[in-house]
Order: C-alpha cells, then structure tokens, then sequence
C-alpha cells in the first residue's frame, strides 16, 4: 500500500490508520530526490496520552529524514526510534 502524509491526514479513519484509544505517528516518503512517493515510510502506535513529543525528522539531515525511514517517540520513561532499513542489495547506500 502506498500513503503520504496527506493521504493519513484525509482519509485516516477509512484506511484504518486511526484506532480507537491510540495516537498514530507516522514518517512518510514524500517522494523526496531519487525516491518513489510513499514507498518507504514507519508507523508507531501508542496508547492515547502515553508520548511526550514525537518527530519524524530525528536525524538533522534533510536528505535523509524526507525519506521517511525513521521515526522517534519520547514516551517520558524511555525514547524510541522506529526505523526502516533496506536490504543491502541496493549498492553503497
């Protein structure tokens, strides 16, 4: 399935993206250089209430955040990256 920021933000309910009683956080691919819009992308669910702050550019380099590979969640107690690696076979990268 592929989704954007926008797509969520649209139709969340209808594509089953909103849960009751959890917040959703998500990193999308936004189509960013030599990427394919949302091809890449990671979702966290949490209990409603639960997460301090949440970014989905936790890295500081732009080039790397807009591809929608990882996303933190600060839930007070303990921090969590949620990220997506690919395998190795794509070369150097």
């Amino acid at each position: 399935v592929k989704l954007s920021s926008k797509t969520i933000a649209a139709e969340g309910a209808k594509i089953g993206a909103d849960v009751p009683g959890f917040e959703s956080f998500w990193a999308c691919n936004e189509g960013a250089g030599a990427q394919r819009q949302g091809l890449n992308g990671v979702a966290t669910y949490a209990r409603a209430g639960t997460v301090v702050r949440a970014d989905c550019e936790p890295l500081g380099e732009r080039e790397l955040d807009k591809e929608g590979r990882c996303l933190l969640t600060d839930h007070g107690a303990f921090v969590l990256f949620n990220v997506y690696v690919p395998n190795s076979s794509g070369g150097s990268r």
